[in-house]
């Protein structure tokens, strides 16, 4: 099979999942029609920054919806670094949607994404994107459904889990991902690049990373599906198309070394070029203006390449 002959056939069974879900006698109108007997209303709307907890962790943005008949809806949508302007996009839907059934996924989705002037990116897709997913746990609680028997059912039986690893020199880096292995883990993620704050070096920082892949390496062997993911940086917007570069001639020895996040997102010429250099397909996280409904209807899985092979 060619890769358009892929491509093609990729995209026939997508859409025809997504009319199966979508369709006046789809998935979704069948579970709204169910709830609609119920209903419900939206009563408020409120978002949580929340900490992962440790230094430098990352914040995480939730909203909660309320409703008249006492259901609540959790959702998530963050993006590093802009948690207060995540939280306040997600806030401006609140006076769209109180007073209207959350049942009405689509319509709400389409309202949100279309109605105002300005669309698109990370920031206002995030914000949807995390009202969408409270709006789908209403509907499934109003249901006593799972969110994922309503879009479907089940794609598989078993997925493959990754943890974190890493340290502050080589040797720290070696006994984190033995003992990753040791407790069983088949898939590993680490950011080997080293950073001064919130800055890369462009020579430093990539010689000490290939100091502690080198000895993450030579503590091995780990079992060929036990991929390493190299998050190249922390801070994307940090690291410059030239930086990319050099990291990626010096990690492509090593085989089994996916980078995440290549360069500053909104540049495709990083990604491109990454490409080249790794000979594998690199998507840009976050990047993208308009999400397409496949990933909407998916679960909206990660935008950069899957950690879980």
């Amino acid at each position: 099979m060619t890769r358009r002959e892929f491509l093609s056939s990729a995209s026939a069974a997508a859409t025809a999942g997504i009319a199966a879900l979508t369709s006046p006698e789809g998935l979704l109108a069948e579970a709204r029609e169910k709830a609609k007997p119920l209903h419900l209303k939206v009563t408020d709307l409120k978002t949580f920054i929340v900490n992962q907890g440790g230094k430098n962790s990352p914040n995480y943005v939730f909203v909660k919806i309320y409703t008249d008949q006492g259901i609540t809806g959790l959702g998530e949508g963050s993006v590093t670094s802009k948690e207060s302007t995540v939280a306040a996009a997600i806030e401006e839907h609140k006076r769209y949607l109180v007073g209207r059934d959350p049942t009405d996924i689509e319509m709400h989705w389409q309202a949100m994404y279309r109605w105002p002037r300005w669309r698109g990116g990370p920031i206002l897709n995030s914000a949807i994107s995390a009202v969408e997913i409270a709006l789908w746990d209403i509907l499934g609680q109003a249901l006593g459904q799972p969110i994922w028997r309503m879009l479907g059912g089940k794609a598989r039986d078993r997925v493959q889990m990754y943890v974190h690893a890493g340290g502050r020199n080589p040797q720290e880096y070696a006994e984190s991902w033995l003992k990753t292995k040791q407790e069983g883990w088949t898939g590993c993620k680490g950011g080997f690049i080293t950073t001064q704050g919130d800055v890369i070096e462009p020579v430093r920082s990539v010689r000490e990373g290939i100091a502690n892949l080198k000895a993450v390496r030579a503590a091995g062997p780990f079992r060929s599906r036990a991929r390493c993911r190299c998050r190249i940086s922390e801070t994307g917007a940090s690291v410059s198309c030239s930086t990319t570069g050099r990291i990626g001639r010096s990690f492509r020895r090593f085989r089994q070394c996916l980078p995440a996040t290549p360069g500053p997102i909104s540049r495709g010429c990083c990604s491109t070029r990454s490409t080249r250099i790794f000979s594998i397909p690199l998507p840009r996280r976050g990047s993208f203006r308009s999400p397409s409904r496949a990933q909407r209807c998916a679960g909206r899985m990660d935008a950069s390449a899957p950690s879980c092979r």
